[in-house]
Parts: C-alpha cells; sequence; structure tokens
C-alpha cells in the first residue's frame, strides 16, 4: 500500500505546548510515588490534525478527491492502524520535560521515621532553653554546631508557633522523576540518598500558615525507598497554595531560585533483610 509504505517509521501522533506542564498538585503525586494515577488520569489531545497531515504526505501528489475516496475505504483503517502503531509519542516525557521547577520540602525525620516537630512558644522561652532546642535541630540535620549555631538559633527563634523540621529545595520535577523511579522499579528495594549542599532548613507550620527558614552550612542527607513515599506523610511534598494546609511560599511569596541548592543522588539498592521505609506515622507528630 503506497500511503503505509510513504509513513515513517516512527510517528508521533501527539505533542506537548510549550509551557503546558505537569502542575503542582500532579507534581506532589507524581513525588508521592503516584506516577501511574497521574499517567492514568491525562488527557490524550485530538490526533485528527497529526494523522491528515501524516497521510497528505504520504499521498503527496493526489488530489483531494483521491484522498478523501481513501479515507473512505478499508486501506485507510490500516493506514491508521499503521500510524498508533509505529507511534513513538511520550505524553507523560513531554509534559515532565515542560514542567517548571517546584518548591519541595524534604523532611528530616529520626530513627523510627517520624517526623521532627519543634513546639510553638518560642517567644516566651529563655535564651538558654533555645539554644537547647537549635542544638537538637543541628543535631537531626547532623550538621557542625559550631558554624551553624546562629542560624538555628534564629530558627528556633523566629518560628514562634512551632512547625515541622524539613529542607527546602527549588527541583527539577525531571530529577523527582528519576529517584522516584528508582524507589518503585524491580523488587522496590530501591533506594535514594540526596545530599544537599548548604540548603535552607525551615521550620514550617502549616495550619497557621506561619514558620522560618535559615541557609545552613554543610551538607545534609536524606535518605528513602518505596515505604516513605506519599503525597501526605511522606518523605517529600511539594510547596504550594491548596496542597496540605499554607504552602510556605504563599505565607512568604518566595523568590524560588534563591531555594535551589547543588543535590548529589547516590541510588542505591537495600541489602537483604534491610528494614525497610516507612510513611510517617503522622504527618503532625503528637497530634
Amino acid at each position: 500500500m503506497k500511503a503505509i509504505e510513504n509513513l515513517p517509521n516512527n510517528t508521533y501522533l501527539h505533542y506537548v505546548s510549550q509551557g503546558d506542564g505537569f502542575d503542582a498538585e500532579k507534581c506532589n503525586e507524581i513525588a508521592g510515588g503516584n506516577k501511574d494515577k497521574v499517567i492514568e488520569n491525562m488527557a490524550f489531545d485530538d490526533d485528527y490534525e497529526t494523522i491528515t497531515n501524516y497521510l497528505e504526505d504520504a499521498l503527496k501528489g493526489e488530489d483531494s478527491e483521491t484522498i478523501k475516496e481513501f479515507r473512505q475505504s478499508e486501506e485507510f483503517d490500516e493506514f491508521l492502524q499503521a500510524c498508533y502503531d509505529r507511534d513513538d509519542s511520550d505524553l507523560y516525557a513531554e509534559t515532565l520535560s515542560q514542567t517548571d521547577r517546584q518548591l519541595i520540602k524534604f523532611y528530616i525525620r529520626n530513627t523510627a521515621g517520624e517526623r521532627i516537630a519543634l513546639a510553638d512558644g518560642s517567644w516566651r522561652w529563655s535564651s538558654e532553653y533555645t539554644e537547647s532546642e537549635a542544638k537538637l535541630l543541628c543535631k537531626a540535620c547532623k550538621l557542625d554546631w559550631t558554624v551553624n549555631r546562629n542560624a538555628f538559633i534564629e530558627l528556633v527563634a523566629n518560628a514562634t508557633q512551632g512547625g515541622i523540621l524539613c529542607l527546602m529545595a527549588y527541583v527539577d520535577m525531571s530529577d523527582v522523576d528519576k529517584w522516584v523511579e528508582h524507589c518503585l522499579t524491580g523488587d522496590e528495594r530501591g533506594r535514594m540518598a540526596l545530599t544537599f549542599q548548604n540548603p535552607h532548613v525551615l521550620i514550617h507550620d502549616w495550619f497557621s500558615g506561619s514558620g522560618h527558614d535559615v541557609r545552613v552550612v554543610g551538607d545534609v542527607s536524606v535518605r528513602f525507598g518505596r515505604g516513605a513515599l506519599d503525597t501526605v506523610r511522606g518523605i517529600m511534598e511539594v510547596d504550594a497554595k491548596g496542597l496540605n494546609g499554607y504552602s510556605w511560599d504563599e505565607t512568604c511569596g518566595l523568590h524560588k531560585p534563591a531555594y535551589k541548592t547543588e543535590i548529589k543522588a547516590k541510588p542505591y539498592k537495600a541489602t537483604k533483610g534491610q528494614k525497610l521505609d516507612k510513611k510517617a506515622p503522622e504527618a503532625w507528630p503528637g497530634m
């Protein structure tokens, strides 16, 4: 058949317009390990125009009446099927490539997998107690207290409503997708070790929209596997309006590029018998 013979070996029936990436809600689903849900709910654009272009190229030189008759024949059905069989469109990958960087909170957790909370009321604490709480947060991040003392005291003193300890970074969603995919594939024993260089540390109370963040000196590492992925109690969440209470960006109107930090990502496999990650027991410890 002339039309199929002239059809390229690879067709691309679906395209994503520039800037037409995933919104924050879908990005949060991806970060939470729900990529399949995002793909399932993706709306494919109408491929009629694209197939028409392929047909006109395949029957180049034929008049409009011949093309019209071809469309009404059984041969067109075969041509149509050939277009679909050769379709190399990857709507998910293309949409991801058009997705803006996202502000993401990476939660610091203790050995039991629990998030770490700062109590409210720091405005009435003594300087000694403020410093002792600041030391605990610094220790949780495994940072040098001597170098970061002032930053953590500032963090505690200004987060007067308390909140949850996390890192805030402005991250490429293509990287997030790779990290999550490593944890989900195969026997699901894949794990990621992310090392943040001089990151922003945040205490965030998303119920009241309060908190404080500081930039620290040193490397902070976060490790996680499949079990730690979730959209509410997971190791990482997108910080955006309408997701899990007040976002930090919504509260402060952040200059997002200021939260870019170098992240060294190391994929590895959990050893046989190694305790695997779990979701945090509670989104907010003690509540």
